[in-house]
């Protein structure tokens, strides 16, 4: 502002100069009506120093009015702008934080896209187990079919196996009835052999014939059966020959003293007591037999060892097994065979 002013006192005072000169040598100030004063108001035709900084003045405090306004102006302009800059931080601070978000969301969808090919890796691994769920399924449906075929199946054999045991249960019935009349026989047969041997009335009686050679009534005959101190072998047929079934019938007979003797000293020496003994014979040849003896007395549970005079000597062998009124034994070959009621069963290793 200082500067101002000073350009402008020497500017008047670059005026005035010549002015005063013109006014001191005579010469007319007229010339000065069309010089930058022509504006300068005054009653003569030439206006004086004093008119003329009395102009300048003005045009000073017009100067300075404009100065002012322009200041104010720019005052204005200056806070619009420290404003606008002031909004442009705050749209930079905003463009930041939106930058640092985007980042973030940037960050956020990597994770996203990552997560994302995760997911879709374990969509994969599932949509794999799942055929291999519906492999296994399919598997298990065949083999519930085929179970269910093999439970017809076996219902099946089970419905033809009842129809066989009833008909065993049948045929053992009737067997059951065959024995007991054997039973009775032979103790009929028992009587009359006792009473026979014994006079009776005036003259007496003649003793009756053996019923056969070895001694057996013909109901023991007839039913394939010896009877040895009240229990009576006896053997009904069916014997499995070979591992195979048939309807072999193994005959049994007495056998003589002496191995009768035998056996029961053999019965003694392994604490136990002689059943029966018999001689047991067939017409077919065999590698291995399971042969089925009705044998009175035996009850389920009961020890019964089973020898076989074999070489000279008496072989245990094995039996198969014990059920009331039966021994099933496995044979090799046939010959004299001793059931004994042992304490304890020893197990046959041959």
């Amino acid at each position: 502002m200082k500067k101002i002013l000073a350009l402008m006192m020497a500017g008047v005072l670059f005026v005035i100069s010549p002015v005063g000169v013109l006014a001191t040598d005579g010469t007319s100030t007229g010339s000065l009506a069309g010089s930058s004063t022509s504006g300068i108001t005054t009653g003569s035709s030439s206006p004086s120093a004093k008119d003329i900084i009395d102009w300048f003045y003005e045009k000073v405090k017009e100067a300075e009015d404009k100065l002012d306004t322009a200041q104010k102006e720019l005052t204005a302009k200056e806070a619009e702008l420290a404003a606008k800059e002031e909004e442009l931080a705050a749209k930079k601070a905003e463009l930041a934080q939106k930058e640092a978000e985007l980042a973030n969301q940037g960050e956020k969808i990597s994770g996203l896209e990552e997560d994302v090919a995760g997911k879709a890796a374990e969509i994969n691994d599932l949509k794999n187990d799942v055929i291999g769920l519906q492999d296994e399924i399919n598997n298990k449906q065949e083999e519930i079919s085929n179970l269910k075929d093999d439970i017809a199946s076996q219902k099946e054999t089970i419905t033809g196996l009842e129809d066989k045991i009833s008909e065993q249960d049948e045929k053992i019935k009737i067997q059951s009835a065959q024995l007991s009349a054997l039973l009775s026989a032979i103790k009929a047969s028992d009587s009359k052999s006792n009473s026979s041997s014994a006079p009776s009335g005036s003259g007496g009686r003649t003793p009756a014939a053996p019923a056969s050679p070895d001694g057996r009534s013909q109901a023991l005959i007839r039913n394939n059966a010896v009877s040895y101190g009240g229990n009576v072998v006896a053997q009904g047929g069916h014997v499995e020959i070979n591992g195979g079934r048939s309807n072999v019938t193994f005959l049994v007979a007495p056998p003589d003293g002496g191995t009768l003797n035998s056996a029961n000293s053999l019965a003694t020496n392994v604490g136990g007591s002689l059943i029966n003994c018999v001689v047991v014979s067939s017409q077919v040849a065999f590698r291995t037999a399971k042969v089925n003896f009705y044998i009175t007395g035996v009850n389920v549970g009961d020890n019964i060892a089973v020898y076989q005079i074999q070489g000279g000597k008496w072989v245990q062998l094995q039996t198969a097994e014990i059920r009331k009124d039966h021994v099933v034994v496995n044979m090799s070959q046939t010959g004299i065979v001793a059931f004994i009621r042992v304490p304890v069963l020893a197990i046959a290793t041959h």
